[in-house]
C-alpha cells in the first residue's frame, strides 16, 4: 500500500515479524496509516494549489521535500510512540510534574523507586482517556527503553492506540 512507503526499515521488520507471530495490533497499524494519509491528503492539496497557480517545477520541489519530511517524521513517530512498547520494559513511577499543551499534548516527567527521572512522550490523554485524569504524586505504569529516553504510559486506551504488540496491551 502507499502509506508502507513511508514505514521506517526498522518499523516494516517490526511489523513482519508480529504478523509472523500474529501478535499484530491492527488498531495501532490503522492509527499509524490514518496519521500518514491525513498529512498525503494535505501536502497533496498544498501541491495542487501550486499546480494551478502555475509553479509545476516548484511544486514537484515541494512534493520532493514533502517526501523526505515524511520519512523523518515516521521515524521520529516510531522512536517516540512505538519502540517504548516494543523494546521497553514497564515501570512503575510517581508523577512529579505534568504540563499541559492543548497542541502538542501532556508532557509528564516521573520518577521511579530508585531515583531514576523518565520523561513521557507528549500525548492528548483527553483524547483517548475521558474519565482518566493525571494528578502529581499519582503512581502510574509506564513503558520505558532507558532514564534518558522518552518513554510511554501504561493505559489502556492509549496501548491500543500506539502498542503494536496485542501482548503487551
Amino acid at each position: 500500500m502507499i502509506a508502507e512507503l513511508f514505514y521506517p526499515k526498522k518499523l516494516k521488520e517490526v511489523i513482519a515479524d508480529l504478523r509472523a507471530k500474529d501478535d499484530l495490533n491492527e488498531l495501532a497499524l490503522k492509527e499509524i496509516k490514518r496519521k500518514i494519509y491525513i498529512e498525503l491528503i494535505i501536502s497533496l492539496i498544498i501541491i495542487l494549489m501550486f499546480i494551478m497557480d502555475g509553479n509545476i517545477l516548484f511544486s514537484l520541489l515541494v512534493f520532493t521535500f514533502t517526501l523526505l519530511i515524511w520519512k523523518y517524521e515516521m521515524y521520529g513517530y516510531y522512536r517516540d510512540f512505538l519502540e517504548p512498547y516494543l523494546k521497553g520494559e514497564k515501570v512503575s513511577g510517581i508523577i512529579i510534574k505534568i504540563n499541559n499543551n492543548p497542541y502538542f499534548g501532556t508532557s509528564i516527567k516521573c520518577q521511579d523507586n530508585k531515583g531514576n527521572l523518565y520523561k513521557l512522550t507528549p500525548v492528548r490523554y483527553k483524547r483517548y482517556t475521558k474519565s482518566y485524569s493525571l494528578k502529581k504524586g499519582q503512581e502510574i505504569l509506564f513503558f520505558c527503553k532507558g532514564s534518558d529516553e522518552t518513554s510511554m504510559i501504561d493505559l489502556k486506551p492509549i496501548n491500543q492506540k500506539f502498542c503494536l504488540s496485542n501482548a503487551k496491551i
